[in-house]
């Protein structure tokens, strides 16, 4: 449900790129090139997982750290001289092992960004941006090492929670373009969770810590296209 609801918000963003780019009198193509971009990024995500691991712990299971490298990639579309639009995906990983138990969580996030900002200087932009998106979090918890393939089916012991919710991340970032088409991007922001109704193990919920999945990240992102209108219009 969450990846088709960023689906549609992506599918918009496309559309919305489309429009801008019909109702200009150059190529679209040339528009197209000129205005989208595509970026990768790398950064931290930091959630508070106390209360899940002291609740793994106390079943055996290893403790999980609440710092969490994510990674990922997007596209974005500069709008008009203040306003950015776009849409990015980023995965991370926790785990940890304890003889033969291990804890593993998953997150992934997809999000379409909405940012305004403006020019500090011709190459230093700031902005500030809203990410509206969705979350799907997997937990995957392992007792001991199955013997073999019929082992596993026999006796299994390992389980998989997930659980899935809305996410909101308020966002400022600055913006180093050194040359036209290529720009290096710092983010930091907050991570709000909504509409997070807890762990389901598939069908059935079995709810369970932690209460939520906000936090705060930082990100370094690494764009390819245009970044300041100002640049571009020069350029022409």
């Amino acid at each position: 449900m969450k990846l088709f609801i960023f689906v549609l918000l992506l599918s918009a963003s496309i559309l919305f790129t489309a429009s801008e780019i019909s109702a200009q009198s150059v190529s679209p193509i040339a528009s197209l090139l000129s205005g989208m971009q595509g970026n990768f990024s790398a950064g931290f995500l930091w959630l508070s997982l106390d209360s899940l691991s002291d609740a793994l712990n106390a079943k055996g299971y290893p403790r999980l750290p609440n710092q969490m490298e994510m990674n990922g990639a997007g596209q974005s579309n500069q709008v008009d001289e203040s306003w950015r639009i776009g849409s990015s995906i980023m995965y991370g990983a926790v785990a940890a092992l304890s003889g033969e138990s291990v804890s593993r969580l998953n997150v992934m996030n997809g999000v379409v960004l909405f940012q305004y900002g403006y020019l500090i200087n011709p190459y230093l932009r700031a902005s500030f941006g809203l990410g509206v998106g969705g979350s799907l979090v997997t937990l995957h918890l392992l007792q001991k090492k199955s013997g073999s393939f019929e082992d596993a089916l026999t006796t299994p012991t390992s389980t998989e929670l997930s659980r899935g919710f809305t996410i909101l991340q308020p966002q400022v970032s600055l913006s180093l373009a050194p040359m036209p088409r290529f720009s290096i991007q710092i983010a930091a922001g907050l991570q709000i969770a909504l509409f997070d109704n807890g762990w389901m193990q598939e069908i059935s919920k079995v709810g369970g810590p932690p209460n939520d999945f906000n936090g705060f990240f930082i990100t370094a992102t690494l764009e390819l296209g245009q970044l300041l209108s100002a640049q571009t219009n020069e350029a022409k």
